[in-house]
């Protein structure tokens, strides 16, 4: 049974995932992969059970597939946010479906993050490790939150995770923990003289729709470009979500800095794409090889029928 009150992630052998799915064989795939890293798998074949059984032992995370009959993965992954204990458990949907519509969805229903299939084992531990340290870092907020105020302030400053406060009506940085102030560059008053827009690279309308999602609990994890002080862009997947900060409504950002998965995943598509490139040539010359052997050798064979039909001179 996941533990709620636990601090991080880096305990491993108590971390429970949910692995949604009806086929079996990637049911058998996705706990191997889990188990031998320590993680403890939890396997159903359908999106009531998995309420069911998530119900009665809440997971610290869920890795689930979108196409299921009877129950497809949204309307699970809605019955989870619906559902007070287990609303802010992070879900991983996987799919062989890559449509941006199909990805559209599974952000909208409450998931926050999306793995296409066929996977790769590193990408999937990478994800999870991901979102559990995340929402590990967002439990401990929450509970020093509710016992009181100051206590948070220490937290928040002393956290080793990157996090922002940000006014939600004008997107002003209000201010930055040390790992913050540490990542991008700046001190904290040049952080907290910022607006968010002057970090994302997005236009100020998508970051101004970023944090209207995040207002009204439509979306609590985005994929950002952020720039840091010395010009470098990198890549960062934000926590964000709306808290009561002295007696202010803030929106706190949790950013994790996710640059070095992201060069692995390219490295991963630009390998693929090298051994296809290198197979497509390897049949070319083989075919080619094939019928260069074949043009001799029907000569020699029609000479040779020739010699084996001709009389021998007595």
């Amino acid at each position: 049974m996941a533990d709620h009150d636990r601090d991080g992630a880096g305990s491993v052998e108590n971390c429970t995932i949910l692995v949604v799915d009806d086929a079996p064989e990637n049911l058998s795939v996705i706990s191997s992969v889990l188990r031998q890293q320590g993680y403890q798998a939890r396997l159903v074949r359908s999106g009531r059970m998995a309420l069911q059984v998530a119900r009665r032992h809440p997971p610290d995370l869920v890795l689930l597939d979108v196409q299921m009959p009877e129950m497809d993965g949204y309307e699970v992954c809605r019955g989870f946010k619906a559902d007070p204990a287990l609303k802010n458990v992070p879900i991983i949907f996987i799919s062989a479906a890559t449509d941006t519509e199909i990805k559209i969805s599974a952000f909208a229903s409450g998931g926050v993050d999306f793995i296409c299939k066929p996977f790769e084992a590193a990408e999937v531990l990478a994800r999870v490790r991901t979102h559990l340290a995340l929402r590990a870092a967002e439990r401990k907020l929450e509970r020093h939150l509710s016992e009181h105020e100051a206590r948070y302030k220490v937290m928040f400053d002393d956290c080793g995770v990157p996090e922002l406060l940000i006014a939600p009506e004008d997107g002003r940085i209000i201010d930055a923990n040390k790992a913050a102030v540490a990542f991008y560059g700046w001190s904290k008053p040049q952080l907290t003289a910022m607006r968010i827009c002057s970090i994302n690279t997005l236009d100020q309308d998508a970051v101004e729709d970023a944090i209207d999602k995040v207002c009204h609990k439509r979306q609590t994890v985005f994929e950002f470009r952020h720039r840091i002080a010395s010009g470098d862009i990198r890549d960062v997947m934000v926590h964000s979500s709306p808290i009561l900060v002295d007696g202010k409504h803030l929106l706190l950002s949790i950013i994790h800095d996710v640059t070095e998965r992201k060069h692995y995943e390219s490295e991963l598509v630009r390998t693929k794409a090298l051994a296809d490139a290198a197979n497509e040539a390897k049949s070319r010359f083989l075919a080619n090889m094939s019928h260069e052997i074949r043009t001799p050798m029907n000569a020699i064979l029609g000479l040779a029928r020739l010699l084996e039909d001709a009389p021998l001179a007595e």
